[in-house]
């Protein structure tokens, strides 16, 4: 969604809970002026001193679930707000309510009718609801003032860019602005699906060139082509559809080598050279994934993020024909024939195949390399 469009989420919902807030204290009004509204049964009054606690309680579980995208989105300053301030509050006073709420039903039950107190009732119900209404109103003007801040930021980073100028080398400030200002849907922060391991350097393209082992990878690519192609042509029946949730369309087939850290001996003995080269990655067969990864005509991955952010992935083109691409974190890299390509793919990615013919690539999701052999079996016998 972006910052722009992830803070004013977060900021509608707090104008929400004014407004809901609001709309409670004129009701408890109205109830102790004339009793405009009437509730049916001696119990009218305690049933609704226990739906303005239910509702303050919702609130709280939800800006409950909220820190860390307040953190995120709007600042840690406004995160230790919400929790010093928001949810001790709410909690207090839907506590305080519920207990006004078990007194009028005892007062309600013993007497046999609706307690002769109920004004009283309201009058303690609004002016709790005071409470609340107040720190909400004061959180409402420091997310005004970030609102500001934000939108002003973004327009002289634009500025900057624009004076600078747009050439390539400034791609990666472009996708990140991009982001930031909600002009594009592909996320440049690093946010993998499930699990999380601490500690591992966080990016989404990873230089060839730190890695020793791959050098053996392009120079057997003619090798390796050849090994794709055989098995274009002999073995069609066992290529598979890759099953992606959300995926729309059956355009991505592969033919596995590795799946889930298992081994898949008839497909490894039909690649020697493809068997042979992923024994040299370290952490093998602790692997996610390991294929030849077949995109069809016009085939278009949707973005989409990997669970956990243990593996990184090594695209190595085989059959790649013009017009196609691969984005990272809003970063856009061609494939080209021959040319490794490794990034993390617990940041967004995408794939496009813009041409006629299938796109081939040597795919290969391995343990990221700050991983320790330790680490690794753990995370085969985790299943990760």
């Amino acid at each position: 969604m972006g910052t722009v469009k992830s803070f004013n989420g977060i900021f509608a919902f707090l104008v929400l809970q004014f407004l809901l807030l609001l709309l409670l204290e004129l009701t408890d009004i109205s109830l102790s002026i004339g009793e405009a509204f009437s509730f049916a049964g001696p119990l009218g009054m305690a049933e609704h001193l226990l739906l303005v606690s239910g509702i303050l309680a919702l609130l709280w579980f939800a800006w409950s679930a909220l820190l860390e995208p307040v953190e995120i989105y709007w600042g840690t300053s406004a995160k230790v707000r919400m929790r010093k301030w928001m949810l001790p509050v709410l909690l207090a006073i839907a506590c305080l309510i519920a207990l006004a709420a078990a007194l009028a039903a005892a007062i309600a039950m013993i007497t046999d009718r609706a307690s002769p107190r109920g004004i009283e009732f309201s009058l303690v119900s609004f002016t709790l609801l005071l409470v609340p209404t107040a720190v909400t109103a004061l959180l409402l003007v420091s997310a005004v003032r970030r609102w500001q801040a934000i939108n002003s930021g973004i327009a002289i980073m634009r500025g900057a860019l624009e004076r600078t100028g747009s050439s390539v080398e400034l791609g990666r400030v472009r996708a990140s602005i991009d982001w930031e200002g909600s002009a594009s849907a592909v996320s440049v922060r690093a946010n993998p699906q499930g699990f999380t391991f601490a500690g591992l350097t966080s990016k989404p393209w990873h230089d060839p060139k730190d890695f020793a082992w791959l050098p053996a990878f392009v120079d057997a690519v003619d090798e390796l082509r050849a090994e794709a192609e055989a098995v274009l042509l002999n073995h069609e029946t066992r290529i598979e559809h890759y099953h992606y949730v959300g995926l729309d369309g059956d355009f991505w087939r592969n033919f596995s080598f590795v799946k889930r850290h298992e081994e898949v001996p008839e497909n490894l003995a039909l690649c020697p050279v493809v068997g042979g080269l992923l024994k040299t990655i370290p952490g093998y067969p602790a692997f996610r994934d390991a294929m030849f990864s077949i995109l069809g005509p016009h085939g278009f991955i949707r973005p989409h993020r990997d669970v956990s952010n243990v593996f990184l992935t090594l695209h190595l083109p085989l059959i790649v024909p013009p017009g196609g691409h691969l984005e990272v974190g809003g970063i856009r890299r061609e494939w080209r024939y021959g040319e490794p390509l490794i990034f993390d793919s617990s940041y967004a990615h995408e794939a496009q195949n813009c041409s006629a013919d299938p796109r081939i690539v040597l795919l290969v999701d391995f343990p990221h390399p700050e991983l320790t052999r330790a680490e690794c079996e753990w995370i085969r016998d985790a299943k990760i």
